[in-house]
């Protein structure tokens, strides 16, 4: 009735929207909020709830995870105000109780708000809505919180915890049988690792002594593939050494800490224990063949990469002390540059003719 005395008179029609848009346009407060859907097949849903200070709307938008399988469509609820006691007209014209709308006072950090009839918990928000409640609300937010694991989450950790602990082998096969028989894929978990380290090779100096009689010392190359965690050893032939010209003393496969000779074909074997970088540091040795090989020097790729890939820092490099046979030829020589007596001398020139 005053408004219309006064607009019969001649009075201006007052616009309080128009003033409170001219003062909040662009001004939305961001909130991160979640709904835990408690049916049987039911999760725990992620929205962004925006509310406009501009014309006091809400506007709710799910956070679908990626190949959530869920349809692109993540409007939960379109932009228009969000009434507290919402009323449904059960016929077009009918009078309408006052509606009661959520304000930024009634949007608080650990509290919830009711949606369709879904308890819609409010866990964090960003920092121009905490200074907005701070400087014009009056209201200090709590800090964020984290939410606490729902069902499905906590079922899936349980599965992943599950997941870790040792498998036999027996479990593992069936498991990917069955996978392949219901149209899955064969799973290459080689391939990434392949891409990343191709042509990628550790190289090695290494030797072995043979304490056999007759035995040497025999120099190697020991190649690491981290491509596909294979070892290749060759062997460094000297010149006019008399040894058949094959070099390969382990030709080139993945390397066991425990090797294994099945008895009979198609018996089970112990899982593998392979060599990994880790493990092949200078000034250590290995068992190949029943044989320990040590690793004397490396090359300066191999130095980088254990820097910098595994995080040990090698030794330079080492010199091998002399094995039996050396020492036996230094002796010789050093009794031969010792002065001779006569006697031995003659004796000799006699034996040799």
């Amino acid at each position: 009735g005053k408004e219309y005395n006064e607009l019969a008179v001649g009075g201006n029609r007052k616009n309080a929207k128009l003033q409170q848009y001219i003062e909040n346009d662009r001004k939305v407060l961001c909130f991160k909020v979640f709904w835990d859907d408690d049916t049987h097949y039911g999760t725990r849903m992620y929205y962004t709830l925006h509310y406009h200070l501009a014309d006091d709307t809400v506007e709710i938008l799910e956070n679908l995870a990626r190949n959530s399988g869920r349809d692109p469509y993540p409007v939960f609820w379109r932009r228009s105000p969000l009434r507290k006691n919402p009323h449904v007209s059960p016929a077009p014209g009918m009078l309408e109780p006052e509606p009661d709308l959520y304000k930024p006072e009634d949007l608080v950090v650990g509290q919830s708000i009711r949606v369709y009839n879904r308890d819609i918990y409010l866990y964090d928000c960003d920092d121009f809505t905490r200074d907005f409640y701070e400087s014009g609300v009056g209201i200090r937010l709590k800090p964020r919180e984290e939410p606490p694991l729902d069902n499905f989450r906590a079922t899936q950790l349980q599965e992943l915890d599950l997941q870790s602990q040792p498998t036999s082998r027996d479990i593992l096969e069936g498991k990917e049988y069955n996978e392949l028989a219901v149209g899955g894929n064969r799973k290459n978990a080689k391939l990434q690792q392949y891409i990343e380290n191709d042509r990628k090779v550790l190289c090695f100096k290494v030797f072995w002594d043979d304490d056999t009689h007759y035995g040497t010392r025999m120099y190697y190359t020991l190649h690491y593939h981290l491509a596909d965690d294979t070892v290749e050893i060759l062997e460094n032939l000297a010149r006019n050494s008399g040894r058949d010209p094959y070099p390969v003393f382990w030709r080139r496969s993945p390397l066991r800490k425990n090797p294994h000779v099945s008895p009979a074909p198609g018996m089970l074997e112990p899982e593998p224990d392979l060599y990994k970088p880790e493990d092949l540091v200078v000034g250590q040795s290995i068992r190949v063949y029943n044989r320990d090989i040590y690793l004397y020097d490396c090359d300066d790729f191999t130095r980088d990469f254990y820097e910098s890939g595994v995080g040990i820092r090698l030794k330079p490099r080492e010199e091998p002390p002399l094995d039996n046979f050396r020492a036996t030829q230094l002796q010789e020589l050093d009794l031969q540059s010792q002065p001779t007596s006569r006697d031995i001398l003659e004796g000799k020139e006699y034996n040799e003719l």
